[in-house]
């Protein structure tokens, strides 16, 4: 808890560039909405997505690709660098434990003042749909809290990349790249043809953002968003063990030079 404490007073710190960020959100958001409505043109419905939860897709990733860090970060790689990363690994309260914590709290932070905030101005101006029972509003909450886990943990665990390099940004930057498109951000995935769908879901990738949008726009109802959500929480799982063995890979050959 005092690790998540911290990182919100950190996060709340720079207020000006977290209203530079919504601002941005916003603009680039109006850009991306025009052109779902031209997209759809007189269509009501593409590839089982209407155009009213098309529309509504485009706000909704907006307001939360800064809680679900969809554009990745590289902090941790930095750690590595630096060697700071021998600090967290001497504390008490783990490698894993820590940063999670950390994310946890900026995650936080930015919910409420780039996501929730951000989506209410969006329903003042634009025609929004929203979950119509207290049990589909429940699978999203479900959802977006495993899609903050998978999203996370793969963060973390792609960051530890830096250990076998010299320089981990290229790689990780094609990572984070890659990963905006099979989530879900660049636009949803329904719309794309089946084929590429399928190779999208035998990655964790729409797990992080793509079925919760699903779940909110109610493309995914009763069995199958439960099903979905059933699937974000075994990609969280696999990440995670994946990640501890990486990790413990990357102590054997790790070396820290300092005085």
């Amino acid at each position: 808890l005092k690790t998540i404490h911290l990182a919100i007073k950190e996060q709340l710190t720079y207020r000006l560039a977290m209203i530079n960020g919504a601002m941005t959100n916003l603009a680039w958001g109006m850009f991306r909405y025009y052109i779902m409505l031209a997209l759809y043109g007189t269509m009501g419905s593409l590839n089982g997505m209407s155009e009213a939860a098309a529309l509504t897709y485009v706000p909704l990733t907006q307001s939360l690709l800064a809680y679900l860090n969809v554009f990745g970060s590289m902090q941790i790689s930095q750690t590595i660098y630096s060697g700071q990363i021998g600090m967290r690994l001497l504390k008490p309260q783990g490698f894993y434990r820590y940063w999670l914590s950390y994310l946890a709290g900026k995650s936080i932070v930015n919910l409420m003042l780039r996501g929730v905030l951000l989506f209410f101005i969006w329903m003042i101006f634009f025609p929004i749909i929203l979950p119509d029972t207290l049990g589909q509003w429940g699978l999203f909450i479900l959802s977006l809290l495993a899609s903050w886990m998978v999203s996370h943990l793969w963060v973390v665990t792609v960051n530890l990349s830096a250990i076998w390099s010299k320089d981990a940004r290229g790689i990780l930057r094609m990572v984070f790249a890659s990963q905006q498109l099979l989530a879900g951000m660049i636009f949803p995935l329904r719309l794309f043809p089946q084929w590429f769908q399928n190779i999208c879901r035998m990655t964790p990738f729409p797990a992080m953002l793509n079925t919760s949008i699903e779940i909110f726009t109610g493309v995914l109802t009763g069995t199958e968003a439960v099903l979905a959500i059933g699937q974000q929480v075994l990609w969280a799982v696999i990440i995670f063990f994946l990640g501890k063995v990486v990790l413990r890979l990357g102590l054997r050959k790790l070396t820290l030079e300092g005085g």
